[in-house]
């Protein structure tokens, strides 16, 4: 499904379409008048029927989906409808379309590209948007329309390509637009590094390891045009990516 995303949707959004937890595989696709999803369990085999129920409550298309990693039953979908949306999913086969999220999150300007739950800190969600901003949402608060976010994080000035929590959550790190990669601690809400990049025009990131010696390394995948130069799996230390070279305690 991932390697033929482009046979499912028609979205040139430069995302995977693709999410799967030990339940349910995720997948977007074209829907008439808005953006969907399909669910679908894991053990499912076989060709699916054209008219497969889907989830489809956004206005446009969805650009991004992310399973919730403290429950198997819940995932989260951004849209280019500049809204963040929650789900619960039935533990069977849906009966019908769903088309009422759990709750719906209103704080970006623009069109939402990359959702990311937070590691260790449940019901916590990053939303990065074409507005330049990264959002920190608590989903704890019981409304299902949210409109005060936890922090707005205001540290890029062109659109974030990727971002990626290091393993306890303490640190994350984005790649923007702009060719620069950035280390962010998200809860003080400052850049702690930044560099750049400028070997990559597009640049995937995660993030490898803990702060601490050794250094931990960032998994790169880059794009320069329309041709991949970085071969998936390339890593590359965060002392040679960032300059100047990142400062580690210790």
């Amino acid at each position: 499904l991932v390697q033929n995303h482009d046979t499912i949707t028609l979205n040139v959004h430069d995302n995977n379409f693709c999410a799967v937890n030990p339940n349910f595989i995720a997948v977007v696709t074209e829907c008439a008048g808005g953006g969907a999803f399909l669910v679908i369990p894991i053990k499912q085999t076989g060709k699916l029927d054209p008219h497969y129920l889907k989830v489809c409550g956004h206005k446009g298309n969805v650009l991004d989906i992310k399973w919730n990693p403290f429950n198997d039953f819940v995932i989260a979908s951004c849209s280019e409808d500049a809204t963040v949306k929650i789900w619960d999913i039935p533990n069977h086969l849906l009966k019908r379309n769903i088309t009422t999220p759990k709750k719906e999150l209103l704080g970006h300007t623009r069109r939402v590209g990359l959702i990311e739950w937070h590691p260790t800190a449940e019901n916590i969600l990053f939303s990065s948007g074409y507005d330049y901003k990264i959002i920190i949402w608590n989903l704890e608060v019981k409304d299902a329309i949210l409109r005060k976010p936890v922090k707005i994080l205001d540290a890029h000035k062109d659109v974030v390509l990727s971002m990626s929590f290091n393993t306890d959550g303490s640190l994350l790190a984005t790649a923007c637009r702009d060719r620069k990669i950035r280390v962010i601690d998200p809860r003080a809400g400052t850049v702690l590094q930044k560099g750049n990049s400028y070997w990559l025009l597009k640049c995937y990131i995660t993030i490898i390891g803990q702060w601490g010696s050794p250094p931990p390394d960032f998994l790169l995948q880059g794009k320069h045009g329309n041709r991949q130069t970085a071969p998936a799996g390339c890593f590359l230390s965060l002392r040679i990516v960032l300059n100047p070279p990142m400062k580690f305690p210790g």
